[in-house]
């Protein structure tokens, strides 16, 4: 591609583009009088630089466009092609071909106006050319700045050249070199440049940018929208604030019908350039101080990985991520003759009420042993339409020191007292007991099961209990109606825990409380329904023994929700802080009080939705049908209807 960029063929008077790029600039025509409207500051021109195909004289592109628009004339460089290599380069992060690299060495000899493409070049031959490809410190004087590139972000975009993402990999390979060697010499300007963001809710945002750029390119915008809605120490944190508004952009350039961007989308990344602009080095920079300020844009906050993306985009929208798909979970590990029986009829009145009155082929991942997972197949795989996914649990989790928990008559508990079973939980002379292996599962439930390599294709997701019976057919999907409402979580029941929740409240109350979180949903806070109590009384809260341990549950038969959401670094690294406590060893804790808990504190109310789902799971049954909801409760003296 970079040896046919350099001699390309051209009709006189016209620039020379490649097939593919003039079959992907077809419908572009009407994106340039928005880019003239925009006074050179549009994504929308993108693509392939294509103003020629597009119908548009060259003369109509901002200046720095048209540079690399004439090159083809001009000068014998067809920059359409040499940017899909250029892409393809800095995508792999890899040059291993002599003559490739000679070619690049060539192209950037070559006499030309194209900023864009020159100093994309130069900063790729920055990192590669450098012996054993460790790029140093001393290699950035005459670095790019991204700021100076263009008259502004939104036209370095427009260019579809991947410099940021160039920049970005010669900034890793260079820190990399300098960790090599011992040094630290940007560990002090991160720290400092860090110094206004230096507070809870930036440093969760960062970590989740990080996280979602890691994972699937693709951040939550409602986090975005809430950091630069606030009101406390965040709004001081220029960085992250620029961050935020990047993300927004990343959104509305994805969501473009027209595969580039709209005025918004411009609006969006000007705000963010507008902030980074009040850090930008002095009118005449040294080469130290463009080295702070690419570094400002890359680390602690990824600034130049969110542009990157946007410019991939905005210019090659044949690389938008696919939405991941839906899913149903169940946990079949050690199956007991009991649970083989409740399985199959389980599987049978799914099929019955759920796939074929659906007619959908959601994938049905189970949760298993090794064994058991050779199984599936044979045992499992008849009874449903809908594929059987195995997932084999690691068997250091279900190995893992583990006693038995118990409670008598549903108030003296304690573990590794549980009387003698065949049964994973059960009930026997009116002791309630939990064996090793269902304590096992319900801490895996809680956190680990979410990260398995078998839900990575997986958003949307229903858990069911393998004693979940469906009592009527869905009318419609739930899974659609997750993936369309943007639900995180979902419940179908919630009720306030009696019993192995021992020191849990006070426990996730100081992990809140060290990440200065506060309650966003009261309807899932036992405790705050004691607290009101008790304030209106005029009695200290000490006074009523049971709200110090009340803890609201979502019932764990059947919840659903984003697997995103549960992968996502607060909930992981609560489910971490709490799991060092040992309250699944010590005191029997639930999968279930952690659904409660990231409820309560860690969504808004319309993130968080019920499942109206006709069913029975032991005591209890709901039921669904003419826009009526009737509930059941063993121990209730009647059924709730509302």
């Amino acid at each position: 591609s970079l040896a046919r960029a350099l001699s390309p063929p051209f009709a006189a008077g016209h620039v020379h583009f490649s097939s593919t790029a003039a079959a992907e600039l077809g419908d572009q025509a009407p994106s340039m009088a928005v880019a003239r409207r925009a006074a050179g500051a549009s994504i929308a021109l993108v693509a392939s630089l294509g103003a020629a195909v597009a119908g548009a004289a060259v003369a109509t592109l901002p200046p720095s466009l048209a540079a690399c628009a004439g090159d083809a004339e001009a000068n014998g460089i067809d920059w359409s092609i040499a940017r899909d290599a250029l892409w393809d380069i800095v995508e792999s992060r890899s040059l291993q071909d002599d003559a490739a690299r000679m070619e690049l060495a060539q192209l950037e000899s070559r006499q030309t106006s194209c900023t864009f493409g020159m100093a994309t070049i130069d900063t790729i031959l920055r990192v590669v050319n450098v012996p054993g490809g460790e790029a140093s410190w001393g290699e950035v004087g005459g670095l790019p700045d991204p700021l100076h590139l263009g008259s502004s972000l939104a036209e370095v975009v427009a260019s579809g050249f991947p410099i940021f993402g160039a920049l970005a990999w010669f900034l890793d390979v260079a820190r990399e070199s300098e960790e090599a060697a011992g040094a630290s010499r940007m560990e002090a300007e991160e720290e400092e440049l860090d110094g206004a963001c230096a507070n809870a809710a930036s440093r969760e945002f960062r970590t989740l940018l990080k996280h979602h750029l890691r994972e699937d390119g693709s951040v939550p915008t409602l986090y975005a929208l809430q950091y630069l809605s606030a009101q406390g120490p965040e709004r001081d944190c220029t960085l992250g604030r620029a961050a935020a508004f990047l993300v927004l952009a990343l959104a509305r350039v994805g969501e473009s019908s027209h595969g580039g961007a709209d005025e918004e989308s411009l609006a969006l990344l000007r705000s963010a350039e507008d902030l980074l602009r009040q850090k930008e080095p002095p009118s005449v920079p040294s080469a130290s101080s463009v080295l702070r300020h690419l570094w400002q844009m890359h680390r602690p906050w990824p600034l130049l990985d969110v542009l990157h993306m946007i410019t991939r985009r905005a210019t090659r929208a044949a690389v938008l991520p696919k939405a991941p798909g839906s899913c149903l979970l169940i946990i079949y590990a050690f199956p007991t003759d009991e649970i083989k029986r409740d399985t199959q009829e389980f599987l049978q009145i799914l099929e019955r009420y759920f796939y074929a009155p659906l007619g959908v082929s959601h994938p049905l991942v189970v949760f298993t042993d090794v064994a058991t997972a050779a199984t599936l197949a044979r045992e499992l795989q008849p009874s449903i339409s809908a594929p059987v996914v195995p997932a084999v649990i690691p068997q250091e989790e279900l190995s893992r020191h583990m006693p038995s928990y118990s409670c008598v008559d549903g108030i003296d508990c304690s573990s590794g007292a549980a009387p003698a079973s065949g049964a994973h939980r059960g009930v026997v002379n009116k002791t309630q007991f939990w064996s090793p292996d269902y304590l096992r599962i319900s801490r895996y439930t809680a956190g680990p099961l979410f990260l398995h390599p078998a839900l990575d294709a997986c958003g949307a997701f229903i858990k069911l209990d393998t004693d979940f019976y469906l009592t009527a057919p869905l009318a419609s999907d739930p899974l659609e109606e997750l993936r369309r409402e943007g639900t995180r979580l979902a419940y179908w029941q919630i009720h306030v825990q009696g019993q192995r929740q021992a020191g849990y409240t006070e426990a996730a109350l100081s992990f809140l409380h060290e990440h200065g979180m506060k309650i966003r949903n009261i309807a899932f806070y036992a405790r705050g329904r004691f607290e009101e109590k008790a304030e209106k009384l005029g009695i200290p809260l000490s006074e009523v023994p049971e709200a110090l341990e009340a803890a609201t549950v979502i019932y764990g038969c059947l919840f659903g929700g984003d697997i995103r959401f549960f992968r996502e670094p607060l909930y992981q690294d609560f489910f971490r802080y709490m799991d060092a406590l040992q309250g699944f060893e010590q005191a029997g804790w639930s999968n279930q009080f952690f659904l409660g808990t990231a409820a309560a504190a860690f969504l808004y109310p319309s993130q968080v939705r019920r499942l109206y789902i006709s069913g029975r799971h032991q005591e209890s049954k709901i039921d669904v049908a003419n826009g009526n909801v009737t509930e059941y409760l063993t121990g209730s003296s009647k059924s709730v209807f509302r």
